[in-house]
């Protein structure tokens, strides 16, 4: 593996958690007044727990049944993708139509409003998926496992440090598991089996080895849950982050805000991590497992600075949404506290002519 390669490798995998943490945020703002979607799209203790029991059954039937499972892969890929395509790119399109001012809203049943830019993401998605389907370009399978990885990161909510902590540890195991003791009962490593023998699917995203003179000597693949479970744990931080800056505890701007920031120093702890792993790598000359590393990386800066900030119950606990109060939550209670003065000068006015 070259140079340039992982240089890309971590740049890609920085960037993809970035994004889809900013887009989780503005999700949230986005549903800021309906708790009951933000809710669903939270992960609870027992998903955190069921989910790589999951992920190991599904693992296991790729190690057996890859071949019959083919078609059945390539449909639900495929679906995915069109979702994920069509979201990472709605702002570009919506930007775009709103530019040339031809942004229009239509009410379709069962669907609700769908606006212009949405048909064209929506075009655009699928696409991207056909020319995937029929070329198996591996620039394509890259960009749609990167947009699969946006939206995942941006949908999935974990809403604490404690859900974030069982989430990742489990899969911390799980990895370690399925890579190096899998193979004193299957005969070899089921994940790494799986992941070289897989098709060109976006659970994975290909990279070339270019060497310092340019040259491509073969492939290297990133698993995209590499990037999606540490990234739903940094899209929390980032989140919290954003909680603080509204409510003063943090700087607002600047280099101030970036130093004090849950989500850039776990950011740059993931990069350490992410470049051990590659060390470890190349002196084994063996597939490692990204999250041996990736987690205990983050989560050892994340807890350090919330218990030296007196913080660590509080990340623990999640954000409190009582605090987080939108404009219509603002207008309505400024409204409310109208109302309220109105009555309470009526009442006095009343006494004062009883009085009299």
């Amino acid at each position: 593996m070259g140079l340039y390669t992982w240089a890309i490798m971590l740049a890609t995998a920085c960037t993809t958690i970035w994004y889809g943490s900013r887009r989780a945020t503005k999700l949230q703002e986005t549903f800021a007044e309906s708790m009951e979607v933000i809710e669903q799209n939270s992960v609870k203790t027992w998903t955190a727990i069921v989910l790589p029991i999951i992920g190991s059954l599904f693992l296991v039937l790729l190690f057996f049944f890859l071949d019959w499972l083919y078609y059945l892969l390539i449909a639900l890929m495929a679906f995915a993708a069109l979702i994920g395509v069509s979201f990472t790119f709605h702002p570009l399109f919506e930007w775009f139509t709103k530019k040339i001012k031809i942004e229009k809203e239509w009410s379709v049943r069962f669907i609700g409003p769908v606006t212009v830019s949405a048909i064209f993401s929506i075009l655009f998605a699928l696409g991207c998926v056909i020319a995937w389907i029929v070329t198996t370009f591996w620039i394509l399978t890259d960009m749609l496992a990167i947009c699969l990885a946006i939206s995942s990161i941006s949908f999935i909510r974990l809403p604490n440090l404690k859900i974030a902590f069982i989430l990742l540890f489990l899969f911390f195991l799980y990895d370690i598991f399925w890579v190096f003791l899998s193979t004193f009962f299957f005969g070899k490593s089921v994940m790494e089996s799986v992941a070289t023998n897989l098709p060109a699917l976006p659970m994975v995203i290909i990279f070339p080895n270019i060497s310092l003179t340019f040259k491509i000597d073969g492939f290297s693949l990133l698993g995209v849950g590499d990037m999606v479970l540490p990234g739903l744990f940094l899209s929390f931080l980032y989140r919290y982050d954003t909680y603080q800056r509204e409510n003063n505890i943090q700087p607002s701007s600047g280099v101030k805000m970036i130093l004090s920031s849950y989500f850039w120093r776990a950011l740059l702890f993931y990069m350490l991590g992410f470049i051990l792993t590659i060390v470890i790598l190349l002196v084994m000359n063996k597939g490692q497992p990204a999250l041996l590393y990736l987690v205990p990386f983050t989560f050892s800066i994340t807890c350090f600075t919330a218990y030296w900030r007196g913080e660590f119950k509080q990340l623990w606990k999640g954000i409190p949404h009582t605090n987080t109060v939108s404009p219509i939550n603002e207008e309505g209670e400024g409204l409310l506290r109208a109302e309220q003065g109105e009555q309470t000068r009526i009442e006095e006015q009343d006494n004062q002519e009883t009085k009299v």
